[in-house]
């Protein structure tokens, strides 16, 4: 339970940080008692997955960065205060570069691909000895110990048809 809770909050964190979607937000508790990964599957799947179908993965982050131009004064200065300084130092735009410059890194180097949510899910390739060597990823349903569904990505190379 602990590992399938932490990834679909990761998942819903993705959406709701990462993608700037507050709409997509779910408590993880209430009323003292945290929601379980089966509660957060099922606002994922009923609530996110819509949604990301409809407006589809953002192509750039969503940036906000915190306003340092308020100067806060309480009690008196020290050797260690700061006057003048501002915390976030780079703009918006430098900001952005440098995240697509990550980006393409990672796409260069096999760790992410932006283009993985066009893939079409409606034409299946055909099933012979041409997919014998292609990396997919599958989504599979698995059941826990207390009877419970949970799903998990696995990914590998076919090997044989």
């Amino acid at each position: 339970e602990p590992t399938r809770l932490k990834a679909v909050k990761e998942q819903i964190t993705i959406r709701v940080k990462g993608f700037g979607w507050k709409e997509a937000a779910h408590a993880w508790s209430k009323g003292g008692t945290a929601y379980d990964s089966l509660e957060l599957m099922k606002h994922f799947v009923d609530v996110i997955l819509p949604m990301e179908a409809k407006l589809g993965v953002p192509s750039e982050p969503n940036f906000k960065l915190q306003d340092n131009t308020t100067k806060y004064a309480l009690g008196t200065d020290s050797g260690l205060s700061v006057e003048n300084v501002a915390l976030n130092t780079k703009s918006v735009e430098e900001l952005k570069a440098e995240a697509m410059m990550e980006r393409a890194r990672r796409e260069r180097e096999g760790e992410t691909d932006r283009d993985a949510n066009l893939q079409s899910t409606i034409t299946m390739p055909n099933i012979d000895d041409t997919l014998v060597g292609f990396s997919i990823e599958y989504c599979f349903a698995y059941l826990d110990d207390d009877g419970g569904e949970y799903y998990a990505w696995i990914d590998g190379v076919v090997e044989k048809i």
